[in-house]
């Protein structure tokens, strides 16, 4: 399995192991307005403004572009730096203690609400811990190893938050807070991809096809080519046309 292949279960179906390895420090603007007016609409949200802020907030219409959110006050008094309060409602809130007030983090908001329904997640912060729990767990699941060292390689970035900075009386710039890390995986963890390797390689070495005068056929790997069964799991066409009827989706149809 290479680290373009795309995930077809679980809850980043559609990304590819790369992308979720990854994630992105390029937020969607669209993702950033959906979740400020998430926060908004709950109580337990708020719960750190102050009472100026949280007039500010509840008597505004709020619209975020490029950059920049915008602001129409209701009043002229309405006006002025609420940076502060926007920070906060920005804040990813993935913290174990956030979590067990019933705090929403920001990659929980895109994964379960904003991105569900969609072909596929929008890439957020990337979750190398997912891709080492898919290897200990899932029994097909693995990574030819030359791929797992050009993963550890790259950077992983995990979202934050967002800076705030008052630009004018209803403009506010926003910079999304990125962390940029790198990422080992555990000598555990590489033993088991190794071993779940060595193991397909051995089966499709000794995967091979007898014709009635005991003479080895050549086996092909064309026809299915592109599919999880030939690409991954290894079959011939020859193979698929015997066992699985000529569906190679047939082979692996766990929906996790």
């Amino acid at each position: 399995m290479t680290i373009r292949e795309i995930f077809s279960f679980g809850k980043y179906k559609g990304l590819s192991i790369q992308e979720v390895y990854q994630g992105t420090k390029e937020i969607n603007k669209d993702l950033i307005k959906h979740f400020l007016i998430h926060q908004i609409s709950f109580p337990i949200y708020l719960a750190k403004l102050d009472l100026n802020e949280l007039i500010f907030i509840d008597t505004q219409n709020l619209e975020v572009k490029d950059g920049y959110i915008q602001t129409m006050p209701l009043e002229e008094s309405y006006r002025g730096d609420w940076s502060r309060a926007l920070q906060l409602l920005f804040r990813n809130r993935n913290m174990g203690s956030d979590r067990r007030k019933g705090l929403t983090s920001f990659d929980f908001y895109n994964l379960k609400i904003y991105s569900k329904g969609k072909s596929k997640p929008l890439i957020g912060s990337g979750n190398p811990y997912y891709i080492k729990w898919c290897i200990e767990t899932i029994p097909d699941f693995y990574i030819e190893p030359k791929e797992i060292e050009t993963l550890e390689k790259m950077s992983s970035y995990s979202y934050l938050g967002i800076t705030v900075k008052f630009q004018t009386s209803d403009y506010f710039a926003y910079f999304p807070i990125v962390e940029e890390t790198k990422f080992s995986f555990f000598t555990k963890t590489l033993k088991v991809n190794q071993d779940k390797f060595n193991s397909r390689q051995i089966q499709t070495t000794n995967r091979h096809r007898i014709n009635h005068d005991g003479e080895e056929m050549e086996q092909t790997f064309e026809r299915y080519s592109g599919s999880y069964a030939q690409d991954v799991e290894g079959y011939s066409d020859q193979d698929i046309d015997d066992i699985f009827g000529g569906e190679p989706d047939a082979s692996w149809n766990i929906d996790w």
